[in-house]
């Protein structure tokens, strides 16, 4: 897939609510990529999947802003490890159907 077109700085709302609307809609276009994949409509799940880049874009730059620089913390996961391939096999299936 081709890299991201870099992200306009008025695009960039390091706020709770936007970020939250990019999330809801994130959430929106991987069901929408799934749904499409499993219909074999490939233009429209690239299409989304595009959407969805730009979007992840968007959330990363924003973090990036809010977050000082020498003060990044990673803490390791604390739930159950194994949920983690679970929610990813129910998107995952569908992911590479059009590449065939």
């Amino acid at each position: 897939m081709a890299a991201a077109a870099p992200v306009p700085s008025s695009r960039l709302m390091p706020n709770v609510a936007n970020m939250q609307r990019y999330l809801d809609e994130n959430h929106c276009l991987l069901r929408a990529i799934v749904e499409a994949q499993n219909s074999r409509r490939t233009n429209d799940a690239l299409f989304y999947q595009q959407q969805l880049q730009n979007n992840l874009a968007i959330l990363c730059a924003s973090a990036d802003l809010q977050i000082p620089s020498g003060h990044v913390t990673v803490v390791p996961p604390t739930g159950p490890v194994a949920a983690i391939p679970v929610a990813a096999a129910a998107v995952a299936p569908g992911l590479h159907k059009g590449r065939r």
